[in-house]
């Protein structure tokens, strides 16, 4: 289905996205989508990302839940709402 070029770039462009997530990547959430579709087309790269930045996000607050600083969540809670 994929040439081994196509998966390195997928493997990588993943890597780097999910070091950028932790902490150590610096800009490198900017530069994985277009990684990614150097090797898929973009909406192929997009649809495939995505969910993993959401199950990144869904286990950081579940790893992060009680030490939750509740109050602040609330003071934004209507701004991000609205927005």
């Amino acid at each position: 289905m994929f040439d081994p070029l196509t998966i390195f770039f997928i493997v990588f462009a993943v890597l780097l996205l999910g070091l950028a997530k932790g902490g150590f990547g610096g800009v490198g959430a900017t530069v994985a989508l277009p990684i990614m579709a150097l090797g898929v087309p973009v909406d192929l790269a997009l649809g495939a990302l995505l969910p993993i930045l959401i199950a990144m996000d869904v286990v950081s607050v579940l790893a992060h839940r009680k030490n939750a600083d509740t109050s602040a969540v609330l003071y934004a809670l209507p701004g991000a709402l609205i927005g």
